[in-house]
């Protein structure tokens, strides 16, 4: 019941995150994409410090219910530190690159500045991340089994 509990507390605040971003964060290429032909304009004037003050921001809190998540569901300390060493990663990998595609991008390669965009500030890789996890768990639960 009470793991239960949390797993829902940890979603919905996914959920706010998503549903407050356009008011709490920085970042005018919310607007830019919900454009209906975003690639026949140039992408928005952004400063900078702000932009990247929300991206982390968010970032960050999307890493921490993620990582409140596997704490609940999986109670492993090395899960949880690798869920942290592995959200750090991506986000030393992707921000560079989309703050490339931010100020160097031409109109053909938006599409690509959405999709490491989204990557960032919503949990898509919690989606993807969790269900591995799982899957994992169940696997080395059959092995145990035989």
């Amino acid at each position: 019941m009470k793991k239960g509990f949390l797993i829902a507390l940890l979603i919905i605040g996914f959920i706010l995150v998503r549903l407050v971003g356009k008011s709490l964060f920085y970042d005018p290429l919310i607007a830019f994409f919900h454009e209906a032909d975003y690639s026949v304009h140039s992408l928005p004037e952004i400063e900078l410090g702000k932009y990247l003050f929300s991206l982390i921001a968010r970032y960050a809190l999307n890493t921490g219910l993620t990582i409140g998540l596997v704490y609940v569901v999986f109670k492993k300390t090395e899960l949880i530190k690798f869920t942290a060493v592995l959200y750090s990663i991506v986000f030393v990998i992707l921000v560079p690159v989309l703050l490339w595609y931010v100020f160097n991008a031409e109109k053909s390669q938006y599409q690509f500045l959405f999709y490491i965009r989204r990557m960032l500030i919503h949990p898509v890789l919690t989606l993807i991340y969790i269900p591995a996890l799982l899957y994992n768990e169940h696997t080395l639960k059959l092995d145990k089994d035989d």
